[in-house]
């Protein structure tokens, strides 16, 4: 068969800096692999997976092609060896004995004969390894399985060739290769493969077994061209060692009721170094989440597992120190019939060992309900909440939680619908499981249907994000809830639009930047043309404001979608990791990309001369910090004042006539203003807001003035510092 092109395991990612760019990674495919099985739920099985495929070995193969949400259901492909045999002679004889050989092969030893799978980027190798012949075997070598499928393949009579497997509608979803005997000198003998509706034959005849030299390796590969397509994503961030490591978690969509997950570790610069878990079971994990546990470097993964009439929520904690695959802790609510966990999110913290988990809740007995657990990532306990977050009501629906990524004081958002609009409504987690007293209002109805409510932020500051779609005429949008919360009710602080359109718009992530303690990175989905999409990313400052609106992926002809982004920060650096998938490019990939602030923001360029010399510190003019300072270092023993001169222009004013000799004056005092410093620990500081709109961006400058006895005035004045706040 062809070669099939990486995909899935293997993620394509963006290019640092680089729209749209992809770096070509290592191939990464899914272990051999047991999970524990569901009490009362299904049994999960042994499995391992490829790019665009994922097996299952129960007593032989079954094969499922990655089809995509276009199909409704798996078409898998089942293997069960009935027959090798040497003339009369049959090899395969006694009960199998079932043998994981490594992380990549999968054997079935019984007889004469060993039933090999090698997992491999471009399919399953299958082969059958026929030991020592016997002089007394003489005829063709003869190997028979039975074919179980809703794909069809037309008989044929034997011939060197594939075997073509077809949906209803005559598409190729599965081939089955042309078989090939390897003896023990190396010759290759072409074998041929018949199909009578039921069984695949091959067969080498009797003189070149006369000829081949034992053992001999019989050789066909089972794979696949098909629809890969990812479904959502996310991403956490944490410390380890001294370094960030990021994690990513996406799904893959094997068909419209089977979205299996995957879970991939990365640097900051996307550059993939293991996959570290994965759940391809028979369920569906259409719903996946993720959050970071600072203080111990471990990562926390929630993902539904659909399965008929019930939905569990598996719990994954991972130690980002470790590459080995499936080596964290888990833990699965299990659900019981008509019980469902759906649309999780986990909620990180900076410092402890528990995460926090929320969730949709339905069962037969309580209705819908919000509920959450603390999940402890190093003894998987899983502990309820004081109550329910939100409590059955039948006359609204309460439904989408989502958390803020980090706590230990978590607050969670939800939408509350009723029969003609939306509230978005937030309740506050604490660290034991208890909640604050009662739901919050923090954007009520405004005649419009709310969906995808995301929220960040930490101590007291935060933002909720949600897309706005009008009841009757109108444009859809999404919108910023800015607010306080560090008393009993929320502050409401500003409501802003960050994109507003006619259509077409769907809310992603969003991150909050804890060490200016002002920024938040939204990130959305945005429709252009008939066919294109945009994802984008918003930067909103301390007073709500939106600073920029920034196109990080998408053109006409593009899908991205699903975007994600992590809260933390990239370390001394300025960056955000954003995910997202998109459907477009040939391998439908999920692809990275680094939100970054300008750099003119770190930079602040001396200019001119003037009689002081004293070190002085600029933090970053990002615009919207709630806090930009200025500080100068003077030194043990002082005593006097300082004072910093702001201005949008320079100017070169020397002031030897008022006793400063040799000092200049480097800003324009017409048009700036003077900040008396507060001094303390012998540093002097000025700082203020750099607010939330365009006012404050652009170029402005500034000089300190300080006392110092080396003039007459008793007066020193330093170089000017330049500035860009953008």
């Amino acid at each position: 068969m062809q070669s099939i092109s990486l995909a899935f395991v293997s993620i394509a990612w963006a290019a640092v800096g680089s729209l749209g760019a992809q770096q070509p990674v290592q191939e990464l495919l899914v272990p051999i692999h047991a999970q524990p099985d569901d009490p009362t739920g299904s049994r999960y099985g042994v499995w391992a997976g490829g790019p665009d495929y994922k097996v299952r070995f129960d007593g032989g193969l079954e094969y499922f092609p990655a089809l995509g949400s276009a199909y409704d259901r798996n078409l898998p492909i089942r293997w069960r060896t009935s027959s090798a045999r040497i003339g009369a002679h049959e090899l395969a004889t006694g009960r199998a004995k079932e043998v994981r050989v490594s992380d990549s092969r999968y054997e079935y030893r019984f007889g004469g004969v060993v039933e090999a799978y090698d997992v491999r980027p471009d399919g399953i190798e299958q082969t059958f390894r026929i030991g020592a012949k016997s002089s007394r075997f003489e005829g063709d070598l003869v190997v028979r399985g039975s074919i179980s499928s809703e794909l069809v393949a037309s008989p044929r009579e034997p011939q060197h060739a594939p075997i073509a497997f077809r949906d209803a509608g005559g598409r190729e979803l599965v081939r089955y290769g042309a078989a090939t005997a390897i003896d023990a000198d190396g010759r290759a003998f072409p074998m041929t493969s018949a199909f009578d509706g039921d069984q695949i034959e091959l067969r080498l005849g009797a003189d070149d077994v006369a000829r081949a030299t034992f053992p001999l390796l019989v050789d066909p590969l089972i794979g696949n061209d098909s629809a890969r397509e990812a479904g959502t994503t996310a991403v956490a961030s944490v410390p380890n060692s001294g370094q960030d490591a990021m994690v990513h978690v996406y799904t893959r969509i094997s068909s419209a009721t089977d979205h299996d997950v995957f879970a991939v570790m990365s640097d900051l610069d996307f550059n993939l170094t293991a996959l570290i878990w994965a759940d391809l079971g028979s369920h569906s994990s259409q719903g996946v989440a993720i959050g970071g546990l600072d203080a111990i470097g471990r990562v926390v993964i929630a993902a539904e597992r659909r399965d008929n009439n019930t939905t569990d929520l598996f719990l994954y904690s991972h130690d980002t120190t470790q590459a080995m695959f499936g080596g964290g802790v888990s833990r699965t609510l299990i659900a019981s019939s008509g019980e469902h966990y759906r649309n999780p999110d986990v909620g990180g913290a900076r410092t402890g060992e528990e995460a926090c988990i929320v969730y949709d809740y339905e069962a037969p007995s309580v209705g819908q309900e919000i509920r959450g657990r603390r999940f402890h990532a190093l003894t998987s306990i899983a502990s309820s909440f004081s109550t329910a977050i939100a409590i059955d009501d039948p006359t609204v629906n309460d439904r989408l939680p989502a958390v803020t990524p980090y706590g230990p004081e978590w607050v969670v958002s939800w939408i509350v619908d009723d029969s003609s609009s939306s509230d978005i409504v937030a309740r506050k987690v604490f660290a034991n499981g208890s909640l604050s007293s009662t739901a919050q209002v923090i954007q009520p109805s405004t005649n419009n249907v709310y969906e995808g409510v995301q929220i960040a932020g930490e101590n007291g500051r935060y933002v909720a994000t949600y897309s706005q779609s009008p009841l009757g005429l109108g444009a859809t949008a999404v919108r910023a809830r800015r607010f306080d919360w560090s008393g009993s009710i929320p502050d409401l602080i500003a409501l802003t639009t960050l994109s507003l359109s006619g259509s077409g718009y769907q809310n992603g992530e969003i991150a909050f930047d804890r060490d200016t303690a002002s920024h938040w990175i939204a990130t959305f989905q945005r429709d252009i043309g008939l066919f294109g999409r945009v994802i984008e990313a918003a930067r909103i400052g301390d007073v709500g404001a939106v600073i920029e609106v920034r196109d990080i992926h998408g053109a006409p002809n593009d899908q991205p979608f699903s975007p994600a982004i992590a809260s933390s920060r990239r370390p001394l650096a300025n960056a955000f990791p954003i995910v997202y998938a998109t459907s477009a490019t040939p391998d439908n990939s999920v692809l990275g990309e680094l939100f970054e602030y300008p750099p003119e923001c770190f930079v602040h360029a001396p200019f001119g001369s003037s009689c002081g010399s004293l070190s002085e510190f600029a933090s970053p003019t990002i615009a919207g910090s709630r806090e930009f300072s200025l500080a100068l270092d003077l030194g043990t023993g002082f005593v006097g004042l300082a004072a910093c001169f702001l201005s949008p222009l320079q100017t070169s004013l020397p002031l030897d006539a008022i006793g400063m000799n040799g000092c200049s004056l480097l800003v324009e005092p017409a048009l700036g203003v003077t900040v008396p410093a507060t001094i303390s620990a012998n540093e002097a500081r000025v700082t203020f807001s750099l607010g939330g709109a365009a006012p404050f961006l652009g170029f402005f400058n500034s000089q300190w003035v300080y006392s110092d006895g080396s003039t007459a005035l008793g007066l020193a004045t330093n170089p000017g510092l330049n500035h860009e706040s953008r």
